[in-house]
């Protein structure tokens, strides 16, 4: 008996690997056609071309998508990915046996490059792989090969990368790692040493292949050394330390964003400081405003001299008008930088009093904008830069506060006046 139900189970799974791959694929195949279909109506992708070939255990596609640059003057642009794809539910490689709905590898073809060689090279250093399991998720790996080549005299050298992205319904998260690159020649050099970039986020509207996707959550990336050397001019630029960051937040409809841009250390023109910092903080964006605005977004030209921007323009105007409803700021939480006299440091608040703004005569923004600013720098600071009878002006004027050796500023403006240091100021 138990040798008949072992027969029994074993067909059933020989059967189910050669039965459902036709129906993985078939749903698999609407799925795909959905997201392309998505793709084609983000305002900078044009899907050309779409072929997805079906068989009952494979599938190859064919994708050409052109590219607008959104930069005026310059050309869209086209390139065509190819995908080989597997259906599951057992995928057997060099790599293991994997369970997985999909899986699929892709390569790319650029017209613009007419070198097949190149394509091919760009090809054989470039591997970028997806599957779908079957709870869903989609799980992508791109991966690049180290490349030496030499321009214009100058010898190139691209480090490899790796990044591992998985989007799980509604929630999409990644990191990617890139070990930099160098052009080195008689003339100077550019260095880029490690770039890592984490993120991980939740949709939380719209849509992410379509470019209106608003989400909320946590983004990195930091470099750990940049430099740059003419020679013939002799600029040097050294930059160490390198991050950026964001979170965005969502509270009763409305968002919060907060970026963060950080360096250990900046050197360039035989100056150098330390722990510069540049920390922007926007709160109360009402979700509801920011997506219509994206929808408006994605009809408006890209050239800005078109002059049906000017009137798209004003066409969003109202509605980006709806945000001052929610009270939103804008915050310079910190920009500061310690240099070798000590530390240089500012911080503001801004925000915009609705009743007091007529959008038809943008002037009224002077009595409507409400800011609050202050800033402190050693004087020695501006001194080594001969700035020093400059600074004794606006001390006298009373713009800045002397107080030994360290100079500060205080700024309140409200209903349209303008308080310095506590004392008013015409506009």
């Amino acid at each position: 008996m138990k040798k008949v139900i072992a027969l029994s189970a074993s067909a059933i799974a020989v059967a189910s690997a050669f039965i459902l791959p036709n129906f993985v694929g078939s749903a698999y195949q609407s799925q795909h056609q959905e997201t392309i279909a998505l793709l084609g109506q983000n305002p900078a992708i044009s899907v050309k071309d779409y072929e997805f070939k079906r068989e009952w255990f494979s599938a190859t596609t064919k994708i050409t998508f052109e590219i607008d640059t959104q930069i005026p003057e310059q050309e869209p642009f086209q390139f065509i990915v190819n995908e080989d794809i597997t259906f599951g539910p057992i995928h057997i490689s060099s790599e293991g046996t994997h369970f997985s709905l999909a899986k699929s590898i892709a390569s790319f073809d650029i017209p613009v490059i007419a070198d097949e060689e190149t394509v091919n090279v760009l090809n054989e250093h470039i591997s970028l792989s997806s599957s779908l399991s079957w709870l869903g998720n989609h799980s992508s790996n791109i991966a690049t090969q180290a490349y030496q080549t030499e321009i214009a005299g100058k010898q190139l050298d691209i480090q490899p990368s790796h990044g591992h992205f998985v989007l799980n319904g509604d929630e999409l998260e990644g990191d990617f790692t890139w070990q930099g690159m160098s052009l080195m020649g008689d003339s100077g050099h550019v260095k880029m040493a490690p770039v890592n970039m984490t993120f991980d986020q939740t949709l939380i509207a719209g849509d992410l292949y379509s470019g209106t996707a608003l989400a909320t959550g946590d983004f990195m990336m930091r470099f750990d050394e940049f430099s740059l050397l003419d020679n013939e001019s002799g600029a040097q630029v050294d930059v160490a330390g390198v991050q950026i960051s964001g979170h965005t937040s969502e509270d009763d409809n409305l968002l919060g964003v907060t970026l963060k841009y950080h360096a250990d250390s900046i050197g360039s023109m035989g100056q150098q400081v330390t722990d510069a910092n540049f920390d922007i903080a926007i709160r109360n964006l009402d979700i509801d405003t920011v997506m219509a605005l994206n929808e408006l977004n994605r009809t408006l030209p890209s050239d800005p001299n078109d002059p049906a921007f000017g009137q798209a323009m004003m066409q969003a105007l109202p509605t980006a008008m709806k945000l001052l409803d929610y009270n939103p700021e804008i915050i310079l939480e910190n920009i500061s930088v310690m240099t070798d006299a000590g530390l240089v440091a500012t911080d503001a608040k801004f925000s915009i009093d609705k009743q007091l703004f007529d959008p038809r005569n943008p002037m009224s923004i002077a009595a409507a904008a409400k800011v609050n600013a202050k800033g402190s720098a050693p004087e020695s600071f501006f001194a080594q830069f001969g700035l020093a009878p400059m600074i004794d002006g606006y001390v006298n004027q009373g713009f800045i506060q002397r107080n030994d050796g360290e100079l500060s500023f205080n700024l309140e403006m409200t209903n349209g006046q303008l308080n310095v240091n506590g004392k008013p100021l015409p506009l």
